[in-house]
């Protein structure tokens, strides 16, 4: 039965990836043919929410840009002052991110492209007053979710649900606010989530 869990769990991610990687599927990166240092990015059919980032191996970010929706978007970012090391080119769009690693050396840089991989972000729904949530946690590592209100109290939380797929209803009708915050920490990201139920 597990098995077929697994199964049905890896075809939804599939199914979702496949559906929902909008400009991840537009989106390449080089090394400039001119300059072995410098990294070129290109990506078509930009959406105003997509965010293109670079971070070192300790998280910081070097490089962050908020989009604007386009028919496309090229930038060539010279790493000729960076430090040699390993880097995560990221791009974020509303149901995925893409991160591929950049090893940057005295010769220039490498692109790891097998390395690449996407995560999905959790999904929202809203019926009237009852909010869904939808995470798809394949690698089964513990998940916080956290609901604020508008000043910030946690009115729900979970802490630590480690399943493939995480699927929870909530019912706001019950509650005077109309302004909430779904908090979610998975693999050492935060996704907040916003809902306003006027």
């Amino acid at each position: 039965m597990k098995s077929l869990k697994n199964l049905f769990v890896a075809l939804i991610a599939i199914f979702i990836v496949s559906v929902n990687t909008n400009a991840a599927d537009n989106y390449t990166l080089g090394v400039s043919e001119k300059d072995a240092k410098t990294l070129t990015i290109s990506l078509s059919n930009v959406k105003e929410s997509d965010f293109l980032k670079i971070k070192d191996i300790q998280g910081n970010s070097i490089f962050a840009k908020n989009l604007k929706a386009a028919t496309s978007y090229s930038k060539a970012l010279s790493m000729r002052s960076f430090t040699n090391g390993v880097y995560f080119v990221e791009l974020e769009t509303a149901m995925v991110i893409k991160v591929t690693p950049v090893i940057k050396n005295n010769t220039g840089i490498d692109l790891i492209e097998d390395a690449a991989r996407i995560i999905l972000k959790p999904r929202y729904a809203q019926e009237g007053k009852i909010i869904t949530t939808s995470i798809v946690n394949l690698e089964e590592r513990p998940v916080d979710i956290a609901i604020y209100d508008a000043n910030g109290r946690i009115i729900n939380s979970e802490y630590e649900v480690v399943d493939s797929v995480i699927k929870r209803s909530y019912d706001f009708s019950n509650l005077k606010e109309n302004k909430f915050t779904i908090a979610v920490k998975q693999n050492g990201r935060e996704y907040n989530q916003e809902i306003d139920l006027n």
